[in-house]
């Protein structure tokens, strides 16, 4: 598989708050404008492929418009894309089309550990995952190795999706690697279509956990909860945000039914101009996001209150990204 080599995202001035960041998953082209789904609302913002936390911004769309280069994938032994300007054409399709994003993305994870009294970086996990045109985790697939670098096990998961008429997903089935049909997730959502509840089941339709979520005035994420197949809370987090919109404080509540107590980490983040996360520190850790334009390529993690801050060489944690 040919390694896509990253196209500089050339984006206005204008800088975004967090509302105007939009879900590609969210946004469909008719006429060659882009709409937010199930609306007539024209798009503008930056938009984004999202997988978890990691945030993967493909380009920028104002009033509709594509603007300037977009960062885009192509398919396996396919050429690198380059999105242009769109314009109101008259012979433009009205049929939702999918914005192309990345096909594969790639995490490598290394661990501090130390040889012959030197500190080293071990690699502890590789994932892959595979993603369809319209951002959608189709395929995934995790390597853990031993202290030596030796591979102790493989685990691989295949995502079918299901939608409901308005475009929203309701079920996932979830297969292993022989293709066998091994846990299915299912989502609720609230009146303004945003994501309430998901479960996740095993093949004998029992509960394996539950996560709630709930969101404030602003429609924006406030508390999520996870609770275990007896309903009892595994962990929370809370998120609060700045005057812009950008996260800057996440509270993390964890629970160890084995010894009844509770767990917290709080973390804080720091933004730069571009509204690109770059620090997020807790009572533990800190992390440096580092980027190549617009594109997350690495994370450094330094134990808090460590002089190895300061140390190239001495690292906690470190988190690769590649792009296919």
């Amino acid at each position: 598989m040919a390694k896509i080599v990253f196209i500089q995202l050339f984006l206005s001035a204008i800088i975004f708050s967090q509302k105007d960041r939009i879900n590609i998953k969210d946004i469909f082209q008719s006429d060659g404008k882009f709409y937010i789904n199930f609306s007539e609302d024209v798009a503008s913002g930056i938009v984004y492929q999202f997988n978890g936390d990691l945030e993967l911004p493909l380009g920028l769309i104002k009033e509709g418009l594509k603007q300037g280069k977009w960062l885009e994938w192509a398919g396996k032994n396919q050429k690198v894309k380059i999105g242009k300007s769109l314009s109101n054409d008259k012979d433009d399709s009205k049929k939702k089309e999918p914005i192309v994003g990345p096909s594969t993305l790639e995490i490598i994870n290394y661990l501090s550990d130390f040889r012959h009294d030197k500190p080293f970086l071990k690699l502890i996990s590789t994932q892959i995952i595979n993603f369809d045109s319209f951002g959608s985790k189709m395929e995934e697939s995790l390597k853990t190795y031993n202290d030596v670098g030796v591979l102790e096990r493989k685990t691989y998961r295949k995502y079918e999706y299901f939608k409901r008429s308005n475009g929203l997903i309701e079920k996932i089935k979830i297969f292993n690697h022989n293709n066998i049909l091994i846990q299915e997730q299912f989502f609720n959502y609230n009146k303004n279509k945003k994501l309430s509840e998901k479960k996740l089941f095993d093949i004998d339709a029992d509960i394996i956990d539950k996560t709630t979520f709930s969101y404030d005035s602003l429609g924006m994420l406030e508390k999520t909860i996870t609770l275990n197949k007896e309903g009892e809370k595994n962990n929370s987090i809370t998120i609060e945000y700045d005057e812009q919109g950008k996260k800057n404080k996440e509270l993390i509540q964890l629970y160890s039914s084995r010894t009844d107590t509770d767990y917290f980490i709080e973390n804080n983040y720091s933004y730069d101009s571009n509204g690109k996360v770059v620090k997020k520190e807790n009572q533990n850790y800190i992390t440096y996001y580092h980027y190549n334009d617009f594109v997350l390529i690495k994370e450094l993690t330094y134990m808090a209150r460590d002089e190895s801050q300061n140390n190239k060489n001495i690292i906690f944690s470190k988190k690769i990204y590649n792009y296919y």
